[in-house]
């Protein structure tokens, strides 16, 4: 009786099998796109996630660029007029790197349009409208000309060139000093950045830049 009933029970579980193939119970396949959606949902979730990651991943090394960057000592020097007829501003940052000084300036004000020389002078004074400031910074007494792309060799330590100013009086100026620190070789710190009226035709003694217009000290920040 047992072994009869086994196979009744088997029997049955078969006839149930075959028809739920053919017959399906009504609502079980209206399930199955439920499911589809979730996993495609999950799927997506899944790749969205993934994505916010990467982000993360591509920030990272931004973030590492900016504090590499603020290990480095910076100083700063701002820019005032030399007269008290003309309104002149202007900042200058000077980042130190391993081999050279990065210069960033930025002027703006009653200044003519054009080109203007601008230079490290050797003094830390900006009396008597920016006399003071004595001459070109020149620890090597070599001739004037353009660091960045002459050498100390044939440039003073001071020569940055030219700033070129705009007609609304706004000029940015983006300068690397090689073999210039803030407060090793060839220092400049506590020296005087002056603004000249006149462009910097790098002819001698100092280019022929005439007046200056405007001081700043370079201070740490």
């Amino acid at each position: 009786m047992k072994k009869s009933a086994k196979k009744n029970v088997v029997a049955g579980i078969l006839v149930l099998a075959a028809v739920l193939v053919c017959h399906p119970i009504h609502g079980f396949s209206e399930e199955m796109p439920e499911t589809e959606s979730l996993d495609k949902s999950v799927k997506e979730a899944v790749k969205e996630g993934a994505q916010i990651v990467e982000k993360k991943t591509e920030v990272t090394p931004l973030l590492d660029a900016e504090q590499s960057l603020k290990k480095f000592k910076r100083a700063k020097a701002i820019l005032s007029s030399t007269r008290d007829d003309h309104d002149i501003r202007g900042e200058v940052v000077l980042i130190q790197m391993p081999d050279r000084l990065q210069i960033v300036v930025n002027v703006s004000g009653d200044i003519t349009m054009g080109n203007h020389g601008i230079h490290i002078h050797e003094n830390g004074s900006c009396d008597d409208a920016g006399s003071a400031a004595g001459g070109h910074y020149n620890p090597h007494a070599t001739k004037h000309g353009f660091l960045p792309e002459e050498g100390m060799e044939h440039a003073h330590v001071g020569d940055m060139g030219n700033i070129q100013v705009n007609d609304l009086g706004k000029g940015l100026l983006k300068v690397d000093l090689p073999n210039v620190s803030l407060t090793k070789e060839n220092p400049v710190l506590g020296k005087a950045v002056i603004l000249h009226e006149k462009e910097d035709d790098f002819g001698q003694p100092t280019g022929n830049a005439g007046g200056r217009i405007a001081c700043g000290i370079i201070e740490m920040e």
